[in-house]
C-alpha cells in the first residue's frame, strides 16, 4: 500500500526563461483505498468492493514553467486500461487531452445501494436514460462544480470501446469536449447501444447563477425492451419495438432534485415494429362491439398487441411533457390521441381514440362499415410508479355520446319504428346481459337509443 513513485528529468536552460524539461515517471501497483486509509483520509464506499484496490500507471512527460504534457500515458485502474495523452497547465485551468479507454463501469465506483432503497420507477429509468443526470448523492448536491467551471478551459477526445452507466451499456463511445472558463461544450457525443445509436451535444454555462445547460439528443432504431430494463430491472415489461427519438432541452439548474422541474424543449419520436405487452386491444374492441350486435367473437386473440407505428412530437413546459398528436396504428384500428406527464411527480392523464379503419374485417374483425365511423374512447390516467395494468379503462360516457352523435346521422334515412322493432328484436335478454356486464348495469337500456341502426 506504499506509494512508490520513481522517475528522471532531464532540464534545459536552467537559468534562463525558457526552461524546459521531459522524463519519465512510475507509479507502482497500489490500493488506492488502502493508501488513503494509510494516510488518514476516509476511503469512498464503492458499490463493486474491489473498485479502487489497483491503480499504476506510467508515461514520459514533457514540460515549461507554464505547463506539462503526460506524453504517451499507460494507466491500470482496476480492469480498465487507459491510454494516451494528457496535458495541463500548473494552475489546472487550461487542461487537453486524447484518451482512449477499453473498458469502463461507471456504477462499479458509485455508492452502495441501501436496503431501503426503493425500486426505480418507470419514469424515473425514463428520464435517466434520456434527459437526466444520474450521477448525484443527494437531491440538493451540486451536479457540476460551479467554481472549477469559472476557471477551466478544455480541448479533447475521450474514445470508450464499452462503458456501463446507470445500468446502461454503451459501445463505440466517442465524446469531444471544448470550453473556456465559464463555459464548456460537448460538441459530440456518439455510442452504440441496444441495437442502435446516440448522438448528442451539449453546452453548459455557468457565468450565470444558476448555471444553465442546452442539450441535445438523436436517439435512432433502439431496441426499447431491453432499454427499459437495463434502467428498471424491477418493472414490468410492456413495450417492445425500435424507437427513433430527437429532442433539444434546456435548463437552469444545478440540483438533481429541481432539474425536471426547470426542463423546456421540444421533440418528436417514433415507434416502429412493436407491440403493447399484456393487452390485446383489437381482442377488446372486436368483443365489444360483438356483444353490442348480439353476437360473440370466435377469434384466436395473440396475448399482446401488435404496434405497427406509433409517432408524435411533444413540447416540454417547466418539466411537463405535453403531446397532442399522438398516432398509433395496430392492425385494423387507428387510435390517435393528446395528454400530458409531469416528471417531477410522474403523474399522466391521456385520453385516447381508437376506430376501426378500412380493411378491419381482415386486421381485427368482422365490422359493419357505418362502425368505421364510430371512435371508441380511452381514459389513461395515473402515475408510472403504479402498476400498467391499471392506467387505462373504457370511457363509457364518450362512448355514448360518440354513438349518439353517430346514431342521430343514421336516424336521417332510416325509418325510425322499424329500426326500434329490429332492434328490440336484436337486444333480447341475453344480450343485454352481455352489455350490462361489459360497460355497467343499466348500459343496454342507455344504449338502445343512442346507437339503434348501428348493428343492423
Amino acid at each position: 500500500s506504499d506509494l512508490r513513485l520513481s522517475g528522471a528529468l532531464k532540464a534545459k536552460d536552467i537559468t534562463g526563461d525558457a526552461l524546459s524539461y521531459s522524463g519519465q515517471f512510475k507509479l507502482a501497483p497500489l490500493s488506492p483505498k488502502a493508501w488513503m486509509t494509510r494516510v488518514g483520509m476516509e476511503a469512498p464506499q464503492t458499490a463493486k468492493s474491489s473498485a479502487l484496490t489497483s491503480l499504476a500507471f506510467s508515461s514520459p512527460f514533457k514540460g515549461d514553467m507554464s505547463q506539462v504534457q503526460l506524453t504517451n500515458l499507460v494507466m491500470a485502474l482496476d480492469d480498465t486500461t487507459i491510454n494516451g495523452r494528457l496535458g495541463s497547465s500548473f494552475d489546472a485551468s487550461q487542461i487537453t487531452f486524447d484518451l482512449d479507454v477499453d473498458a469502463l463501469n461507471l456504477d462499479d465506483y458509485l455508492a452502495p445501494a441501501g436496503a431501503d432503497e426503493k425500486t426505480a420507477s418507470l419514469g424515473e429509468a425514463l428520464t435517466a436514460g434520456v434527459i437526466a443526470p444520474v450521477y448525484a448523492a443527494d437531491g440538493d448536491a451540486e451536479l457540476l462544480p460551479v467554481a472549477l467551471l469559472k476557471t477551466l478551459g478544455l480541448q479533447g477526445q475521450l474514445d470508450i470501446g464499452t462503458l456501463i452507466a446507470s445500468g446502461l451499456e454503451m459501445s463505440k463511445v466517442t465524446a469531444k469536449l471544448s470550453g473556456q472558463p465559464g463555459v464548456q461544450q460537448l460538441d459530440s457525443l456518439t455510442a452504440s447501444l441496444y441495437g442502435g445509436s446516440l448522438a448528442a451535444n451539449a453546452r453548459i454555462d455557468s457565468r450565470k447563477t444558476p448555471l444553465s445547460m442546452s442539450f441535445g439528443e438523436k436517439l435512432t432504431n433502439l431496441d426499447i425492451a431491453p432499454f427499459l430494463k437495463a434502467l428498471a430491472p424491477e418493472q414490468k415489461d410492456i413495450l417492445r419495438g425500435r424507437l427513433t427519438l430527437n429532442g433539444d432541452y434546456t435548463t437552469s439548474t444545478n440540483q438533481i432534485d429541481s432539474i425536471k422541474r426547470n426542463l423546456n424543449g421540444k421533440g418528436n419520436f417514433e415507434i416502429r415494429n412493436g407491440e403493447v405487452l399484456d393487452v390485446n386491444i383489437s381482442k377488446e374492441m372486436c368483443t365489444a362491439v360483438a356483444t353490442l350486435s348480439g353476437k360473440t367473437s370466435s377469434r384466436e386473440w395473440k396475448a399482446n398487441t401488435p404496434l405497427e407505428r406509433a409517432q408524435g412530437s411533444f413540447t416540454v413546459t417547466n418539466g411537463v411533457i405535453s403531446n397532442q398528436d399522438l398516432a398509433l396504428a395496430i392492425p385494423g384500428i387507428a387510435l390517435d390521441g393528446k395528454g400530458q406527464l409531469n416528471l417531477p411527480t410522474e403523474a399522466f392523464d391521456y385520453n385516447v381514440a381508437a376506430r376501426f379503419i378500412e380493411g378491419a374485417d381482415d386486421a381485427a374483425c368482422e365490422v359493419n362499415p357505418r362502425l368505421i365511423k364510430l371512435r371508441f374512447p380511452v381514459q389513461c390516467q395515473g402515475n408510472l410508479s403504479g402498476e400498467p395494468g391499471e392506467w387505462c379503462g373504457f370511457d363509457q360516457k364518450g362512448f355514448q355520446s360518440a354513438a349518439a352523435e353517430l346514431a342521430k346521422d343514421e336516424a336521417k334515412r332510416k325509418a325510425g319504428e322499424k329500426v326500434s322493432e329490429k332492434l328490440d328484436e336484436k337486444l333480447d335478454e341475453d344480450t343485454r346481459k352481455k352489455i350490462d356486464d361489459k360497460l355497467g348495469e343499466g348500459a343496454s337500456d342507455k344504449l338502445k337509443g343512442a346507437i339503434q341502426g348501428l348493428f343492423n
